[in-house]
């Protein structure tokens, strides 16, 4: 169970109208820190809505002009509940096996990572691991995030059988000074006659 250590109140970005001249206030799950735009106002901490959810690997919804901001698990009825683990032991969340390189390696100007996946399902399940429905974020110590940088010739859609396992290359770009400890990962899959769903998983980076 996720526990949020400061009580927020979770609100649209509408809420932060009046955090111009306030002082920064974070906001930390699990002792990372999710945000650093908290803002108090009459005792009671806002903070974007669309921070917590990413953290969460949910997804956040807004229509302007509208009062209800909404947080969900990505793809709805069909989302496969989150696995979190570390680095260099599979994770499991009933569809899916992943399992994460211990290190980051230098490839030109990228750094590159291991990820393997193994379909745990009992049919072929397809997984799109370059397209834009599936997500690797990347977070620092401060809650600073980065999101992976797939380049155009690394673009992978494989269909997977049952207890196959399939190895890529994770791309990013970051700096020196970006020290990144945690992974949330969002793959998209979908078996054939059947919704996609996106299947999320958190990862500790520090070993």
């Amino acid at each position: 169970m996720k526990k949020l250590t400061v009580a927020a109140l979770i609100a649209g970005p509408f809420a932060l109208a009046f955090a111009t001249f306030a002082p920064t206030y974070k906001l930390t799950l699990d002792g990372q820190v999710v945000t650093t735009e908290g803002t108090l106002i009459n005792g009671r901490l806002f903070v974007p809505a669309d921070s917590i959810a990413k953290a969460l690997g949910k997804s956040y919804t807004y229509k302007p002009g509208s009062t209800v901001a909404t947080i969900d698990a990505n793809g709805g009825q069909f989302q496969a509940t989150g696995a979190e683990g570390k680095t260099g032991s599979w994770l499991f969340n009933g569809r899916t096996r992943v399992m994460l390189g211990t290190s980051f390696e230098d490839l030109n100007d990228r750094k590159v990572i291991s990820l393997e996946v193994r379909n745990a399902e009992p049919t072929k399940k397809g997984y799109n691991f370059g397209f834009q429905n599936t997500k690797y974020t990347l977070y620092d110590a401060d809650g600073n995030s980065i999101e992976g940088n797939i380049v155009s010739d690394d673009y992978y859609s494989y269909d997977i059988q049952p207890a196959t396992m399939k190895r890529i290359q994770v791309k990013y770009r970051f700096t020196e000074g970006f020290k990144p400890v945690r992974m949330v990962l969002s793959l998209q899959t979908q078996i054939s006659g059947h919704p996609p769903k996106d299947e999320i998983f958190r990862i500790s980076l520090v070993q």
